[in-house]
């Protein structure tokens, strides 16, 4: 069993207990790049500004997309447990959990009868019949985190949930980088045509 390390006294320090499943970070990456070099390829092609520009700012959101889905995870920082999926992150107080499931996918029960998934490693069919030794570990390892606080008592401290700020800072940084990428890229579609001729 991989137990988390201790937070000790150091309440800003971040310990990882659910990465992205390896799976997930393979077909995305293989996804994105796939999508972005056709749609690369048909802006070439189209030889034209809007084609560039459209074709280009699809691509910004898809690496925004990829960028979201591989940074998802759950961590423990101070006495908080972070639920990290693709567009919202949920806090929940250690003291607030009442248990952590591994059986069919992963989630999180509070003492309010609550509970808080983590998309990565959702619920399944699958896993109904054949569970996930991965799965199980995840939930062993949160719950040795969620069982070594100094509480006594159940708490009635709620989860919060806010959108991630990266979804925005994420498109607008894309946005802002392609569209002058995008021209450039524009007055020199012949260079790119060639250069995708000799491949």
């Amino acid at each position: 069993m991989n137990c988390p390390a201790p937070l000790g006294d150091d309440v800003s320090r971040q310990v990882t207990l659910a990465p992205p499943r390896p799976l997930i970070v393979v077909v995305t990456t293989l996804s994105a790049l796939v999508t972005i070099t056709l749609f690369s390829w048909g802006a070439v092609s189209d030889e034209t500004l809007s084609s560039h520009l459209t074709y280009g700012t699809v691509n910004a959101f898809i690496c925004v997309l990829a960028g979201l889905v591989l940074s998802s995870r759950i961590y423990a920082q101070g006495e908080m447990l972070y639920v990290v999926n693709v567009v919202t992150v949920t806090a929940v107080p250690r003291e607030a959990i009442a248990e952590v499931n591994g059986r069919n996918g992963v989630y999180v029960l509070t003492w309010q009868g609550e509970e808080v998934e983590y998309l990565a490693y959702g619920s399944s069919v699958l896993q109904i019949f054949f569970p996930s030794r991965r799965y199980r570990r995840v939930a062993e390892d949160m719950w040795i985190w969620a069982a070594g606080g100094a509480h006594s008592e159940p708490s009635h401290r709620g989860v919060t949930r806010r959108p991630r700020k990266a979804v925005l800072v994420g498109s607008l940084v894309s946005l802002a980088l392609w569209l002058p990428l995008g021209r450039l890229a524009y007055e020199h579609n012949d260079t790119l045509l060639r250069m995708l001729a000799s491949l």
